[in-house]
């Protein structure tokens, strides 16, 4: 066994990653097979047992670092990294960032937090040797997995289709700010384990039909979040993106936002249903940058040409807010929605991509 490379400190257990040589090729397969059967026994198609043959598993040590975690003398887990991935990124790919794969631990360490640690030190490892940043790529329909990595701190670039099937990728966005914000959050999807937030943060009719609009009742039950959440969290296809907001250092979810009414053929889509929910959290650019966040998904992941926003007339802390995240003003929807004997009227707003790129756009 090769010497250490780094160090793991669980609260109970201690793990040592060692760089792997190619005497370690059977243990690798072994640990990969094993770890495809148990996904196709859960449902998941992302590995089959087949495609990991010992000529597969050797190749890797010709353009990949390959690591493997010990738990004193016990395989607990692998994963690589590598400073290409053109397979996967296409044209998204850029040297000098490292793409993780075949991240893979064993079923007896899977529950203490290892996989996580293991993505923390190949983002540690990244920085210190002076990489762009950290990306990997996610089976799609693996929507648990997919908010594991968003809660990482992983932000959505896009879609790639690989042997039929769709593989969303991510990057670790915390690399693109020269200075560590207090105020970081995290979109993560949005589902059926959620749905107390906005029956919380819904205090009153009135409040609801402000960043809710008027499709649903009032309380908000059970059927109305079904209904929204049915078919969402596709990128490639669904018609909305839903997401709540995790601020990264407290760890409580804050808010809720979504992109809808997605039209990949005229490629426009509308902000809907935006809350920033704990009052504690207002005031400090947090939905600003809930808005930023998802026009750069809009237009830079999934490439779309406009993107729109209602917002009441009335509602003028929130106007000034899409303004000054570069939204323009397009016309006034008069009387539009009745709320008991009294009409409201809306504000229609959007924004361009080339207006967008002239923002926001940052290199690749």
């Amino acid at each position: 066994m090769s010497k250490p490379t780094g160090v793991l400190k669980l609260p109970d257990q201690q793990f040592d990653i060692h760089l792997a040589e190619r005497e370690d090729a059977d243990l690798i397969c072994q640990m990969l097979i094993e770890a495809a059967e148990w996904m196709i026994s859960q449902g998941i198609y992302q590995w089959t047992p087949e495609q990991f043959t010992m000529e597969e598993i050797l190749s890797y040590f010709e353009y990949r670092e390959i690591y493997i975690v010990y738990a004193q003398t016990q395989p607990a887990a692998m994963f690589t990294l590598q400073q290409s991935d053109p397979d996967y990124w296409g044209m998204r790919n850029s040297r000098g960032y490292n793409y993780l794969h075949r991240l893979t631990v064993r079923r007896a360490y899977s529950s203490g937090g290892l996989g996580a640690r293991i993505v923390e030190w190949a983002s540690n490892r990244t920085r210190e040797n002076g990489g762009k940043g950290l990306r990997l790529d996610c089976l799609a329909q693996n929507l648990k997995l997919n908010s594991f990595y968003q809660r990482l701190g992983f932000r959505y670039m896009g879609t790639a289709l690989k042997n039929g099937r769709e593989y969303n990728l991510y990057e670790q966005w915390e690399f693109r700010a020269p200075v560590r914000d207090p105020d970081l959050v995290d979109f993560v999807y949005f589902n059926d384990r959620d749905f107390h937030l906005l029956q919380r943060w819904s205090a009153s009719e009135a409040f609801q039909l402000q960043w809710a609009g008027g499709n649903w009742s009032y309380p908000l039950t059970e059927e109305d979040m079904r209904t929204y959440m049915e078919g969402a969290n596709l990128p490639w296809k669904s018609d909305k993106l839903i997401f709540k907001v995790i601020h990264r250092d407290s760890g409580e979810s804050i808010g809720h936002i979504s992109l809808s009414q997605i039209d990949r053929r005229n490629r426009s889509a509308r902000i809907s249903r935006v809350i920033l929910g704990d009052p504690d959290y207002r005031g400090r650019g947090i939905g600003k940058a809930m808005i930023v966040e998802m026009l750069r998904i809009g237009f830079q992941a999934l490439n779309l040409h406009r993107i729109t926003l209602g917002v009441f007339d009335f509602n003028k802390p929130a106007i000034q807010l899409y303004l000054s995240a570069g939204f323009r003003k397009e016309g006034l929807m008069r009387e539009k929605t009745l709320y008991r004997n009294e009409y409201w009227s809306m504000l229609e707003m959007s924004m361009l991509r080339r207006e967008w790129e002239e923002l926001y756009q940052e290199e690749p």
